[in-house]
């Protein structure tokens, strides 16, 4: 890894998970950590250069690997994802002492979408106290999401921007964010009915039937039956069906479904 401040190079994988987590577990166990760092120079004086690993490199850096190591383009996202979701539980932890701590934080989370969604739990969680503030982080996030190009990973943060603009009572906004939620819920569905590469999984656990769902039910829960018009987007009458089972759901008081997702692709050329 290299930016401007250096680079960053490692013989091993555990080398370069460390590079990323030491500065977590310095914070439980710094023991611990600085005998592992005395244990590795090499890292020690990465370490000393990006104290908080690829977080200190910020969106800025490149990236090489030798063609010698086995790592896949598949392995890259998970572990990037993995970094992502760990700093941005650091961030939300920090949201339970100090929102300012929490928006700090996000600059290290790696992933604009994750970015994004961080932001929009901590815009909801300021309130009616600082509505400014609130359209502030909102405006951030947006930003944020334009470039993000996959429906499927600007869905959840959509939902809590919607949310928090909700809080404030701007429900132009609101109404806005949960619109282009459900527009990336019916890009999704193009995805999972794609003639040549669709999603031959049942429908129940398609993307976009459970992207769905969630929706209609964080609009059902800000604004009841007044939601329905988003039901009319849902073009297919059986995922169409569920989003209205799940509507009635919210209404009588009842807990969101927690449906997992599934995808089995099909190559028909």
């Amino acid at each position: 890894l290299s930016n401007e401040k250096g680079v960053a190079n490692f013989a091993n994988r555990q080398d370069y998970d460390l590079f990323n987590l030491v500065h977590i577990l310095r914070q439980f166990d710094l023991k611990r950590a600085e005998d592992m760092l005395m244990r590795r120079p090499a890292l020690r004086a990465m370490i000393e250069r990006f104290p908080e690993g690829r977080a200190s490199m910020g969106n800025n850096f490149s990236s090489s690997m030798s063609s010698g190591s086995g790592a896949t383009e598949n392995g890259a996202r998970m572990q990037l994802e993995g970094f992502a979701n760990s700093r941005a539980e650091v961030a939300l932890a920090a949201l339970r002492e100090d929102p300012q701590k929490a928006l700090d934080a996000v600059a290290s989370i790696p992933l604009p979408e994750r970015q994004a969604e961080v932001l929009g739990r901590v815009a909801a969680s300021l309130g009616e106290e600082d509505p400014e503030k609130v359209r502030s982080v909102l405006n951030r996030a947006t930003k944020l999401l334009s470039d993000v190009k996959e429906p499927a990973l600007r869905t959840e943060p959509w939902l809590h921007m919607a949310k928090a603009a909700h809080g404030i009572k701007d429900d132009h906004a609101a109404w806005d964010y949960l619109e282009r939620a459900m527009d990336d819920v019916v890009a999704l569905y193009r995805l999972d009915t794609d003639e040549k590469q669709g999603n031959l999984a049942i429908r129940e656990v398609w993307p976009s039937t459970q992207a769905g769902r969630r929706v209609i039910a964080s609009a059902t829960k800000m604004y009841g039956v007044d939601a329905e018009p988003f039901l009319v987007k849902i073009a297919d009458p059986e995922i169409a069906l569920l989003a209205r089972i799940e509507m009635a759901q919210i209404l009588l008081g009842r807990s969101p479904s927690q449906g997992g997702t599934g995808f089995r692709r099909s190559f028909i050329k």
